[in-house]
């Protein structure tokens, strides 16, 4: 086995071959671009002549103007000035380099000015046109071609108080004279840079098109270079406000810090170029620059953590960087130069040994140090070449193939990065999805396993809390409330859970139609209005009855704007909430808005999340609005809100609108689509003639035997798939579009069953039950309820207003005829169930009656044997009007009742004498009709109850008044009364006493709303009679 040692020893020494080839690879690609643009066999000025006859620059091929030139010290010969030295001859200085020696022999100096001259003698067939590229004349000059003045940069004066100092690159074109000779000529000055004046770096002589050309190769390099690191510091400063993470930022500052280095110092200065930027500043950028680099590479590198700031090295070097930096921007142009050298100087130890770091690290064979190791090569190598080429005055196109493989390296190691935590985020993303499927499918099981308990809890509790009300005490009660609200509020959330579910798997299908909004919010304030009972907040509806329909799934819809207000509810103690809704570009926008305690901006950024809420204390889970979030968008439409704490939300959705064909009453192409709202899909296409009913009534024999059925519904077509379903042979069924009709309806015939559509314009389904169940209780008039939703509230909320049961869309045919046949019998059950306690009452009275009948006719034989006839004849009568009218229609002519009562009253007064006074005020009854036993029950009570409880007896009066519509009967004596407590107790319909007192008015009270839509009105007080008294319209 080997060595671990030896592993190591082996791969250090792969990595420092490695090092090798990659520098003799950098050190090649420089010297094969060197070779390519080395000025190759050219002559060199001597003596100030560059003599290139027969030598001129070919096509392609551009001369260095290097060599000995004319230096004239203190002298400016082209545009005047202080002579050079006295009677002495001009100078030669070789060109590129600095005067500094030539300037004060005796005492070198940078300082100071003069003038260049050079004679270029061409052949006198030479006569195109020429450029000249100058890179750099320090600190200021002018070129004089031919004695022509070409260009200046900056001012190049005598003194320093008049010197303006610029470098900036340029190029001058012209042409020889007619002698083939070019004289050229430069006036320089130099008061501000230390290191040296004059002509320091090599000039480019060549035709024009090739000066161009070579120029326009460098700087086009150069700004590419530029664009590829300013593109990736943008990158990393994108990713670094994205992940927050310092390495990045640090990546992106050190691409900067190049980009500024390199454009700054090269000889094209493509930074002066491309930016307005003074002389001074030049120096200054160039200085932040260089600190700039150090301080990033340091920290790149390295990838120093927070930690490592703590050690004084460390922070002695953050603390040098601002140091410098503060005195860059300080210090004035002349310091600047020096400030450069001290920077150099301080952090060459710092970068020595990040370098070192660096190689230290390479050498341990790690892939992502190893190409850190050579990126950074390829930048010392980059500028190690630049040094030498300053220092040698060379000019050469500029090179970017080193930094183009430092920053292919660096964006290699972040990319690689990167891609590690992709792949790990991967991991991580599928490990979250299966503990997210986990976690769901563990929820929906939880919530089917916890239904049926939780029902069966609610159920008990509420049956507990209805047959022990009177018993438990108010505390009790109260408690048992809380926890059946409690109860439902857990039902809410497993129903919110298993919809979650099913929306997250894709297993909730819309049923889209044309849909009115109006009576969809109508029908979910209903829902919501009970929990509004104990606080000043309005409720109100804005979306007019005539809006626009919108295509949706009116249950879905519902679930929407239910989730919105209860939402706003919660939230809301005092104020309004209302709906509103708008169109635009084919959309419905519809608003629930509130005035309550509203939220913050980020809260409102993470209100549709799921499992998110904005106040945990106010219950729930926080599915609701997710799960009204994802049905707005199944429907194609969006959801917002807009919120400020204290000021109130508003939360919108859009739909779209239904069009006009879709809108459109069924005509020719037939209903069947329209149907499926109403009925079921698997059964909507089903004939219903030949459907049977499973233990189905036999058909009635008669027309009138059929069950009469109120059917009320804004929508023709459900209105005409209800009257199919309900076969007409058995059924007698009318059919209304608007509630007020059917309200008239129900007030003017007698009907077995009322079904209602719960959501309706103007007036709801609710409303609707709740009118009638001031007319008529739920056993003599059933209301079956059609609900688009099967939502626990909307139920609720049903049932409260007074409805019987309930179907949910789309439902079943077989199961809506179960239904109706049930609450249709439920309603005729309960007819006969009156008829027969009317039947009960009369038999309990008649063994007393009969008995005390003969008894007075056996006492009047022997005393008075005429009357005894009359009361014999009257007693027959009363027998024979009383078997008719057992065997009597619903209702019977009042003349039969009051001759029924006359003979009654006869014998009571042939029994009780002048104790009872009888006062007949009944004219002729013509036509009128009432329910069978009305008025015999009111007279019989007011005699026993009343009148014959005085011990002297009393009157009674029967009377009856004509009035425009009908007339009004009314029973009156001057008995002992009754007081308001039972009064109460016979409105409310509960038993008075043990003895049966009352039945009989409950019995009448009963059949006269049910026949007449009014009952029995009685005035009563204790001591001063009663008066019961009922309306009889006309026929």
């Amino acid at each position: 086995m080997r060595h671990p040692s030896q592993s190591f020893h082996r791969t250090k020494i792969g990595n420092i071959l490695l090092f090798g080839l990659f520098l003799v690879l950098l050190a090649g690609g420089r010297l094969l671009w060197h070779e390519t643009f080395r000025p190759d066999g050219q002559p060199l000025a001597v003596g100030g002549v560059l003599d290139i006859r027969g030598l001129a620059p070919e096509p392609g091929r551009t001369l260095a103007l290097d060599g000995e030139w004319e230096f004239h010290p203190g002298v400016f010969l082209m545009s005047g000035g202080p002579s050079g030295r006295e009677g002495g001859e001009p100078l030669l200085v070789r060109v590129p380099g600095k005067w500094n020696d030539a300037m004060r022999p005796d005492d070198p100096t940078p300082y100071g000015y003069g003038s260049y001259r050079l004679r270029i003698l061409l052949g006198p067939e030479d006569r195109g046109i020429y450029s000249l590229y100058v890179p750099s004349v320090r600190s200021s000059s002018r070129l004089y071609v031919n004695g022509e003045l070409l260009h200046e940069t900056g001012h190049p004066a005598p003194d320093a108080e008049t010197c303006v100092p610029d470098n900036e690159p340029f190029t001058a074109a012209f042409s020889a004279d007619g002698h083939g000779v070019v004289e050229v000529v430069f006036e320089a000055a130099n008061y501000d840079n230390p290191s040296g004046g004059g002509l320091v770096r090599s000039l480019r002589f060549g035709l024009n098109e090739d000066i161009q050309h070579e120029r326009f190769l460098s700087v086009t390099l150069q700004q590419f270079i530029l664009v590829v690191l300013l593109i990736l510091a943008a990158y990393l400063l994108v990713l670094y406000f994205i992940d927050r993470n310092r390495r990045l930022l640090h990546s992106s500052l050190l691409s900067l810090s190049i980009a500024l280095l390199v454009f700054n110092s090269t000889e094209d200065k493509l930074l002066i170029l491309l930016f307005p930027i003074n002389y001074e500043w030049q120096f200054r950028i160039l200085n932040l620059s260089i600190i700039l680099l150090v301080y990033v590479f340091y920290n790149v590198i390295l990838d120093r953590k927070d930690g490592v700031w703590q050690s004084r090295a460390t922070l002695a070097f953050r603390v040098a960087c601002v140091a410098f930096a503060c005195l860059v921007a300080l210090l004035p142009l002349s310091s600047q130069f020096a400030l450069r050298n001290a920077i150099i100087a301080v952090f060459a130890l710092p970068a020595l040994f990040s370098l070192c770091s660096v190689a230290a690290r390479a050498l341990k064979g790690l892939l992502t140090n190893m190409m850190i190791a050579l990126a950074a090569l390829a930048v010392a190598n980059h500028f190690a070449w630049w040094a030498y080429y300053s220092l040698n005055g060379m000019k050469l196109p500029f090179y970017p193939f080193d930094l183009v493989l430092a920053i292919m390296m660096l964006s290699t190691v972040r990319f690689s990065r990167y891609m590690a935590l992709f792949r790990e985020q991967q991991a991580l993303n599928a490990k979250l999805q299966e503990t997210d499927r986990k976690r769901d499918e563990f929820l929906a099981n939880t919530s089917h396993e916890l239904r049926n308990p939780l029902h069966g809890i609610l159920n008990l509790s509420q049956v507990v809390l209805e047959r022990e009300r009177n018993a438990l005490s108010e505390r009790s009660v109260r408690e048992l409330g809380t926890v059946l609200a409690i109860g439902r509020q857990m039902s809410m959330m497993v129903d919110e859970l298993l919809d979650f579910t099913r929306l997250k798997d894709g297993r909730i299908r819309l049923n889209l139609r044309p849909l009115a909004l109006h009576p969809v919010v109508n029908g979910v304030l209903d829902m919501v209005r009970h929990m509004t009972d104990e606080r000043a907040v309005r409720l109100t509806n804005r979306i007019p009855a005539d809006f626009p329909k919108v295509m949706a799934d009116e249950g879905r819809v519902t679930q929407i704007v239910y989730n919105l207000v209860h939402n706003a509810v919660k939230f809301t103690p005092k104020g309004v909430i209302a709906v509103e809704a708008e169109t635009a570009d084919g959309m419905a926008r519809i608003s629930v808005s509130d005035t309550g305690v509203g939220m913050d901006e980020q809260t409102a950024r993470r209100v549709f999340l799921p499992y998110e809420q904005a106040d945990g204390r106010r219950g729930g889970i926080g599915l609701g609005l997710s799960i009204s979030k994802q049905l707005v968008e199944l429907h194609g439409g969006q959801i917002d809100v807009r919120s400020a704490p204290d000021r109130g939300s508003v939360f919108s959705f859009t739909l779209p609108l239904a069009d006009a064909a879709s809108d459109a009453e069924p005509g020719a192409s037939g209903a069947p689509a329209a149907a499926a709202p109403l009925i079921a899909a698997s059964a909507s296409g089903v004939a219903t003639d030949g459907m049977r009913e499973p233990y189905a009534d036999p058909p009635p024999s008669s027309f009138r035997e059929r069950p009469r059925i109120l059917a009320v519904d804004d929508d023709v077509v459900n209105l005409n798939v209800l009257v199919s379903v309900l076969s007409p042979e058995r059924y007698e069924i009318v059919a209304v579009t608007d509630p007020l009709e059917a309200l008239e309806l129900v007030d003017t015939r007698e009907w077995d069953l009322v079904i209602c559509d719960v959501m309706m314009p103007h007036i709801s389904g609710h409303e609707l039950t709740r009118m009638i169940r001031k007319r008529y209780d739920i056993a003599e008039l059933p209301v079956l309820l059609i609900t688009a939703g099967a939502h626990p509230e909307d139920i609720a909320n049903g049932f409260r207003a007074g409805a019987n049961d309930h179907v949910t869309k789309p439902v079943e045919p077989l199961e809506l005829q179960a239904r109706v046949r049930v609450l249709s019998h439920l309603r005729r059950s309960a007819l006969e169930l009156v008829r027969m306690e009317a039947a009960w009452l009369q038999a309990q009275i008649q063994p007393h009656f009969y008995f005390n009948t003969l008894n007075s006719i056996a006492a009047l034989q022997h005393t008075n044997p005429e009357q005894m006839i009359e009361l014999i004849d009257h007693f027959s009568t009363f027998l024979r009007e009383k078997y008719k009218f057992q065997n009597a229609a619903e209702t019977v002519p009042l003349a039969d009742e009051f001759q029924l009562v006359q003979s009654y009253l006869y014998i009571e007064q042939v029994r009780y004498g002048d104790l009872l006074r009888i006062h007949w005020e009944a004219g002729d009854p013509g036509d009128l009709r009432i329910p069978p036993y009305t008025l015999q029950p009111l007279v019989e009570n007011a005699i026993r109850h009343g009148v014959m409880k005085r011990s002297g007896g009393g009157n009674l009066w029967v009377r009856l008044d004509r009035r425009d519509g009908g007339a009004v009967l009314s029973v009156i004596d001057d008995g002992v009364g009754m007081p308001d407590e039972l009064i109460r107790q016979l409105a409310e319909q509960t038993p008075a006493s043990g003895n049966g007192f009352g039945i009989g008015l409950r019995n009448v009270d009963y059949r006269l709303r049910r026949m007449f839509g009014a009952g029995l009105r009685i005035e009563s007080a204790p001591d001063k009679g009663t008066n019961i008294s009922f309306i009889i319209p006309d026929p």
